[in-house]
């Protein structure tokens, strides 16, 4: 719930709501070759729901190492506006932090694999990105012949990103690398034909679901996340309505 973060005793904020993935950037704080210790400390008051909501950290924690040019967190979106016959358009929006002090020519390769590792697709980008700033990239690409996601074949691609910086012709080492994975579909709804998927109507057929593991606690243990995922599709559910918050980022990868 009520969440405050200190490292090194110095507190770097206060996140008042205990559903909702938040960060903070350690490096100015960090103290090079001591211990450095990070504390949390969350305040659960009670009567803040109607349903059983946890105490304490209850999803995973990760600490993140980069280099001084990486993937900014987050910022990275795939979408695929337009699904029509044997064609697919993918776009592809990067956002990519410069912490180099001076201005430098980022260059941006981006490739889309098949579910069994075939490359369809590959796009390098260069842009010049400020001093102790950030840009984001805007890819464009297009697939011939996509497997489409649906409910019976949920086919899925993986966009793997790498960043590098270039002077004249050199490449440098690479700085940082991304993979995510996404499925390539088309959603629409009419009031005449209901909710379309992939241009079919599709019957949704939801149950609600809470955060919590029910006696397990509200902690998110991924094999718990996916034995619920498991349980709600061999009951027939194809749609679930996360009630009323959303759910921990294990439960959506799934």
């Amino acid at each position: 719930m009520i969440a405050e973060i200190w490292i090194n005793g110095i507190s770097l904020g206060t996140h008042p709501y205990g559903y909702t993935s938040f960060s903070y950037d350690l490096t100015s704080k960090l103290e090079a070759g001591k211990l450095n210790t990070l504390a949390v400390r969350v305040r659960n008051e009670g009567r803040n729901t109607r349903w059983y909501s946890g105490s304490g950290i209850y999803r995973h924690i990760w600490i993140t190492a980069t280099g001084q040019l990486h993937f900014d967190h987050w910022g990275t979106c795939i979408t695929t506006p337009e699904v029509v016959g044997d064609h697919a358009r993918v776009i592809v929006k990067t956002g990519i932090m410069n912490e180099f002090p001076g201005e430098i020519n980022a260059l941006l390769v981006t490739r889309i694999l098949k579910n069994d590792g075939t490359e369809v697709v590959i796009k390098e980008s260069e842009q010049k990105i400020p001093g102790k700033s950030g840009i984001e990239f805007n890819q464009d690409m297009n697939i011939s012949s996509p497997s489409l996601w649906s409910v019976e074949s949920p086919a899925l691609y993986t966009v793997i990103n790498e960043a590098y910086t270039v002077k004249g012709n050199e490449r440098s080492k690479m700085f940082d690398r991304t993979e995510i994975t996404f499925g390539i579909r088309s959603i629409s709804v009419s009031a005449e034909k209901g909710f379309m998927l992939n241009g079919k109507p599709l019957l949704l057929k939801g149950g609600c679901m809470h955060h919590d593991n029910g006696p397990l606690g509200a902690a998110a243990y991924d094999r718990a996340e996916e034995r619920r995922v498991e349980l709600m599709k061999e009951s027939g559910f194809n749609a679930i309505r996360c009630s009323h918050n959303p759910p921990s980022p294990s439960f959506l990868s799934l």
